[in-house]
């Protein structure tokens, strides 16, 4: 028996590689000279593609896939897939959000308080001498009291809201998020919900604390 037709469309990790070689016979359009000449010449039995959200998979190439039924993008995001088609064609979409959650929402705050605190210009402050010649660096400004706006509110963008919240930000509806489905934005927050970027904005005018901008995902 033959095995299942599965397209590689972006780099996969060797060790993940090789379970799909054992189970597989994969279709590797990643390493195509002519990857349109390859879709068109590979694409009739394929029902599996491997892709990342920078990939273009819309109805250009879905024409070519018919016996398709399922695209497993290896990232959160999926901007360059076309979710209408694939609706359309009763084509089903995972994606990575559940598996990076965690470690992706760890590092925006990481990010975010290494920014915020100017964390890399301490570091050279210290390291280059300054401290001892000029002082102490200038104090900062706390993440207390400051209100969070997260543009991509799925399931990274709830986490790092969750992660937020702790801090002791302001004590009524301090982080909120937008999130954007079928081209349309749907606003989700942990606290009353905006309309939408628009309104999202608005709240951030109506108040004079300071705000943060976060752009999360889906």
């Amino acid at each position: 028996m033959s095995k299942p037709q599965v397209m590689v469309m972006s780099t996969v990790y060797p060790s993940a590689l090789a379970n799909l070689e054992a189970q597989f016979d994969l279709l590797r359009w990643d390493q195509a000279e002519d990857r349109g000449a390859f879709l068109r010449s590979n694409g009739k039995n394929c029902r599996v593609v491997i892709l990342n959200g920078h990939v273009p998979l819309g109805e250009n190439e879905l024409k070519h896939l018919p016996s398709l039924e399922l695209v497993a993008c290896t990232s959160a995001g999926f901007e360059a897939i076309d979710l209408e088609q694939l609706s359309r064609a009763g084509i089903a979409l995972t994606n990575a959000s559940q598996a990076l959650r965690d470690d992706v929402a760890d590092a925006v705050l990481m990010l975010l308080l290494a920014t915020y605190r100017n964390l890399v210009q301490c570091d050279a402050y210290v390291r280059t001498g300054q401290w001892g010649q000029d002082g102490p660096y200038p104090l900062l400004s706390t993440l207390k009291g400051k209100r969070a706006g997260i543009l991509g509110f799925g399931t990274i963008g709830q986490e790092i809201a969750a992660r937020l919240t702790p801090m002791k930000n302001s004590k009524s509806g301090t982080v909120r998020g937008v999130k954007r489905t079928s081209g349309s934005p749907i606003s989700q927050t942990l606290n009353r919900s905006p309309s939408g970027v628009t309104s999202l904005s608005w709240w951030f005018r109506a108040v004079k604390t300071p705000v943060i901008w976060l752009g999360g995902t889906f």
